[in-house]
Order: structure tokens, then sequence, then C-alpha cells
């Protein structure tokens, strides 16, 4: 599964709006949609505080075909 695809999953899961996810890890709802439609891919940076977000909420996110777990 692509990370876009991912993205939006996970989101969706969450229950979370475009531009809810796009404050949480510092971007625009524009972004959001460009990584979810694989126009863009979110940075190293994006991506920490997307799992770091994802990890205090859920306590484990499948990003990509990993799985992160936060103790």
């Amino acid at each position: 599964m692509d990370i876009g695809l991912q993205i939006k999953k996970f989101r969706e899961q969450q229950k979370i709006s475009q531009e809810e996810l796009a404050l949480k890890v510092f971007v625009s709802r524009q972004t959001i949609s460009n990584w979810e439609t694989n126009k863009s891919c979110p940075d190293v940076k994006s991506c920490l505080l997307y799992t770091s977000d994802a990890a205090d909420e859920a306590r484990s996110v499948d990003l990509g075909g990993r799985r992160i777990i936060k103790k």
C-alpha cells in the first residue's frame, strides 16, 4: 500500500479532517491532499510528527508497512 493511501486510511480511521491533520503536523490542508493523492510525499520531519501523533492517539500505527509502537 502506498504512503498516500496509508495517510488517508489512518486519517479516516481517526475520524479527523484533512484540516485537522494538517494542524497537527504543521502543514496546509492542500499539502495533506497532495500527500493522499500521491502528488507529493511528506518529508521526514512531517512523517515523524505524523507517526508521533498517531502513536500518542492509537499507541501504534502501520505506516507504509512498518508498525510503529510507542511504549
